[in-house]
């Protein structure tokens, strides 16, 4: 069985299971709406979401690819090769079998 560990978020205190989830929760609900700072290599975002994907690469958290089992950093990284590598190849609309 899996211990859980609580992070405490102390600004209004609600407790998360990762740190991934906190971070995130930190910059969509009390960071400004104009940029991100990661607080472990001061890298700046104007986006949560990007910002989120890269606090998950500090984590070693990565996307992962139902297919194929390959694993990326970022979502959109994992849309890409989805897109890329496992597009069916359609005729008329209906997929190559």
């Amino acid at each position: 069985m899996n211990k859980v560990m609580l992070i405490p978020e102390t600004t209004c205190f609600r407790s998360f299971s990762r740190s991934f989830n906190l971070a995130r929760h930190i910059a969509t609900r009390h960071t400004s709406p104009l940029h991100f700072v990661c607080p472990q290599c001061d890298r700046t975002y104007k986006n949560s979401m990007h910002f989120a994907d890269h606090i998950r690469t500090h984590n070693g958290e990565l996307f992962g690819c139902d297919d194929c089992g390959k694993h990326f950093p970022a979502r959109n990284s994992l849309r890409a090769h989805k897109k890329n590598d496992h597009r069916e190849k359609r005729i008329c609309g209906v997929p190559d079998t």
